[in-house]
């Protein structure tokens, strides 16, 4: 290297050049592919939604409402408490991991307004507004606020897309049990130890079990997701 070329590159102006060059890309490279692919994905799962017609994306409300539907009507009373086993909760989860945050709640508001407006959506087939104030209102309540919030969870960017899912499921879960231990707390004037026992403890390992379907479904829909944060896709 020449006296004036080497000064040159003392200056500043040849180590610039010299980070500018592809001669150190490549260790930076690896790092990147990962969080664009990541990114690409994310933006493509949720683009298939985002990119949908406007009749192709009520149709997918709808399915999930009739689904809601359908899961109360397979409604098994219990002697001991009020809350019935449904196959609702199901439906609620997977609205929001389906439809997103937005259509996923939209699709539980639409179940909402069908039952207070006195169709027998209901479990056991029953309607009217009178059930939102009832001992199950916060159960029902919850639905599309906990459809939201699964939707936005995975929307997010916090951490790898395919490994959000369970918390998203989990929170989902615990909106719905929250509200409705409230509600039905307050119903039977009774503790939460108690509201537990009738509104929780006999209902949360089949709603655990409906929260892992949801997960494997969405998994088996987003095949190329990476699990890790170190992981490429192919």
């Amino acid at each position: 290297m020449a006296r004036g070329n080497f000064a040159l590159f003392l200056t500043g102006e040849g180590l610039g050049a010299m980070f500018a060059s592809d001669s150190l890309r490549p260790h930076k490279e690896g790092e990147m592919r990962t969080v664009q692919s990541e990114q690409c994905i994310a933006e493509g799962w949720e683009g298939k939604l985002a990119g949908a017609s406007l009749m192709s994306k009520a149709s997918r409300v709808i399915t999930l409402t009739l689904l809601t539907i359908w899961g109360a009507r397979l409604a098994v009373p219990l002697p001991f408490t009020p809350v019935p086993f449904t196959l609702q909760t199901l439906f609620v989860l997977l609205s929001g991991a389906w439809l997103g945050k937005e259509l996923g709640a939209f699709s539980q508001v639409i179940y909402l307004v069908l039952g207070s407006a006195g169709f027998p959506v209901w479990a056991a087939g029953a309607g009217g507004i009178s059930r939102l104030w009832g001992p199950t209102g916060g159960y029902l309540i919850a639905f599309p606020i906990a459809a939201w919030m699964v939707g936005l969870i995975l929307e997010g960017d916090d951490g790898p897309v395919r490994t959000r899912i369970w918390p998203a499921l989990v929170a989902g879960l615990v909106i719905i049990y929250a509200l409705g231990l409230f509600q039905l707390s307050l119903w039977l004037d009774c503790g939460a130890k108690k509201a537990w026992a009738l509104g929780a403890m006999p209902f949360l390992p089949g709603d655990l079990v409906k929260a892992g379907i949801v997960g494997f479904l969405w998994r088996r829909w987003n095949p190329s997701l990476p699990s890790r944060a170190g992981d490429s896709v192919q």
